[in-house]
C-alpha cells in the first residue's frame, strides 16, 4: 500500500476524525439534514437517503471547534455557539471499508439555516425529540441524542441546553 501523505483518506486508508452537531432551538427541537442517496468511497461520504446531524471532517491541523464551526457553515450556511461536548461515537462501515471516530457537540443556532451544497444535502428540517424521522444515521443521531439526554438528567435540562457546561 502507497503510504504517501498525499495518497491517505482519512476514514478510508486510516481512521478519520469527525465533528457533528445537535443543533437545538429554544422550542426544544433539533436541526437534521437529509443526505443525498449514496455511498462513494472515493469521495467518504456517507449518507444513503437518510437524516443526519450536520457535520463532517476535521481537516489536518485544524481544531475540533473550529472544524464544526467551518462544517456547519459549508452544509447550511448557520452560525453555532457551542454549548457543550456530548461524547463520542465510532463508525465502523465493513460495506465500504470505513472507519471514522466522530465528536458530538450541542449546538444553539445563531440565524436560519438554509442548504448550501445542495449535490450533498437534499434538505433540512426541524423536528421535536419525540418525533424524529425514522430514517436517521444511528451514530449520528440516535446515540448524541442518548447522550445529551444523559447530560440533562445530569445537570437538568434547562441548564444544559441554555447555559452549557
Amino acid at each position: 500500500m502507497d503510504t504517501s501523505k498525499s495518497s491517505l483518506r482519512p476514514g478510508k486508508d486510516s481512521i478519520g476524525l469527525c465533528v457533528g452537531a445537535v443543533i437545538m432551538d429554544n422550542n426544544g427541537r433539533i436541526l437534521l439534514i437529509k443526505r443525498k442517496s449514496l455511498i462513494d468511497s472515493n469521495k467518504l461520504r456517507v449518507g444513503d437517503g437518510e437524516w443526519s446531524a450536520p457535520g463532517g471532517k476535521v481537516d489536518f491541523g485544524e481544531r475540533v471547534e473550529d472544524a464544526l464551526k467551518r462544517e456547519i457553515a459549508e452544509e447550511i450556511g448557520l452560525e453555532v455557539k457551542i454549548k457543550k461536548f456530548l461524547g463520542y461515537t465510532e463508525q465502523l462501515m465493513d460495506n465500504s471499508n470505513l472507519h471514522w471516530f466522530l465528536l458530538h457537540f450541542l449546538c444553539e443556532p445563531v440565524g436560519e439555516p438554509t442548504v448550501m451544497e445542495p449535490e450533498k444535502i437534499d434538505k433540512l428540517g426541524w423536528f421535536q425529540l419525540d418525533s424524529l424521522p425514522e430514517n436517521v444515521i444511528h451514530e449520528h443521531v440516535t446515540r448524541p441524542l442518548k447522550m445529551l439526554k444523559e447530560c440533562s438528567e445530569s445537570y437538568g435540562n434547562e441548564n444544559t441546553r441554555k447555559n452549557g457546561p
